[in-house]
């Protein structure tokens, strides 16, 4: 019971990030809705392995876990939505599924990454002596999400309207959109 409470907060913050990325894609644009994800979820990582220690408790990794939830349901919404923008209605299926089996791809690799930051110089299999490589893992995951940011700033910035192909109706590019 315990562990399940636990993840709720996370939970519960995935979601409001994810309400607040289709409030967002409407006003300022993928781009920037991607970026703002991105960056939360970076300073998440920063601050959850600033609160790592070996005498740590639930309550100091909270703020960091906010944080990163948040990012991610900003980010991982807007991701989902750009893969399908400008793509012919024909071929949405096929888009999704890439979207959605390069997830899972994705993070199985970037764990097993972490995993091997993290353990790299211990022997340790538990206890104070993981808490620097942890935290290391920590620094290296917001490292490679601020990256993530510099691959988003080069997406095209669009205002214009476009037909969308095979439909005749104009719409506007959210993914290419600020």
């Amino acid at each position: 019971m315990a562990t399940g409470l636990a993840f709720l907060p996370s939970a519960l913050t995935g979601m409001v990030g994810t309400k607040a990325s289709e409030k967002l894609l409407g006003r300022v644009g993928t781009r920037t809705t991607l970026i703002a994800g991105l960056l939360l979820g970076a300073a998440g990582m920063v601050v959850l392995a600033l609160a790592l220690s070996p005498s740590g408790s639930y309550p100091a990794l909270l703020p960091g876990i906010v944080l990163l939830s948040l990012g991610q349901g900003l980010a991982w919404t807007v991701m989902f939505a750009a893969a399908g923008t400008g793509v012919d209605a024909a071929h949405q299926g096929i888009a999704s599924a890439m979207a959605s089996t390069t997830q899972p791809i994705g993070s199985a690799v970037g764990l097993a990454v972490l995993i091997a930051v993290a353990s790299h110089n211990t022997h340790a299999t538990d206890g104070p002596a993981l808490v620097p490589g942890l935290r290391t893992a920590g620094y290296a995951a917001a490292a490679l999400t601020l990256l993530g940011v510099a691959v988003a700033l080069t997406l095209r910035r669009s205002s214009t309207s476009r037909p969308v192909s095979g439909s005749g109706a104009e719409t506007a590019s959210p993914a290419l959109s600020a």
